[in-house]
């Protein structure tokens, strides 16, 4: 059984049983237990992370996130003077700076996280990837650049990866100094509850800030 594998590897498997309250404890998990006082939110869609780190999880640091689809920017303006010490900008973030013939600046996640840390003090950063797959292999860490070395903690949205990847992950985050602390079912078989699907992945630096 993959929750008792897990279990025993340390981290905790989750089901869809009141899945906004589940979801939101992991995050308070990670803010509280690693300190977080600064978070990013990579492609935020309508802004529903932002959402639930100000109104579930009362987290009260600065929260810069990004998207670039227009409709969901329509949205994000929608709630930009509901939550202070949010900012949002419509960049893609990659390994590099430039103008995608699409007309979509691609930003490194260095541009503008020095800057939004400026005001705090030994920042310790909480950064969440919707879309992993769009990211290969160290890509996903490239992308941080040189501000990798202040992120505390990570959400990655596998978009439902199978259970038996799992060991694998375990060992691409390792390999990059981090460990998994936990993992969020999307899908479990409902005669058996066994888990069919990952949906998020979270992780911790294993040397802390």
């Amino acid at each position: 059984m993959l929750k008792t594998t897990l279990s025993a590897l340390g981290y905790h498997l989750s089901s869809r049983t009141k899945d906004h309250e589940i979801f939101a404890y992991h995050i308070v998990h990670l803010i509280q237990k690693y300190k977080i006082n600064i978070a990013f939110d990579v492609a935020s869609k309508s802004g529903s992370f932002v959402e639930m780190l100000r109104r579930r999880t009362n987290f009260k640091g600065p929260i810069v996130s990004f998207e670039t689809d227009a409709e969901h920017l329509v949205n994000l303006k929608k709630l930009q003077n509901k939550y202070h010490l949010w900012d949002f900008y419509p960049y893609k973030i990659g390994t590099r700076s430039f103008q995608g013939e699409d007309g979509i600046e691609c930003r490194k996640l260095d541009d503008i996280a020095v800057a939004a840390s400026v005001d705090v003090s030994r920042p310790r950063a909480l950064i969440k990837l919707d879309y992993l797959s769009l990211y290969s292999g160290s890509e996903i860490f490239a992308i941080m650049g040189e501000y990798e070395k202040n992120i505390n903690a990570m959400i990655f949205n596998l978009d439902c990866a199978r259970k038996d990847e799992m060991s694998g992950y375990c060992e691409f985050f390792y390999g990059h100094g981090f460990v998994m602390t936990g993992v969020y079912s999307r899908e479990r078989n409902p005669d058996t509850l066994e888990v069919k699907s990952v949906d998020y992945i979270f992780a911790r630096r294993t040397e802390l800030n």
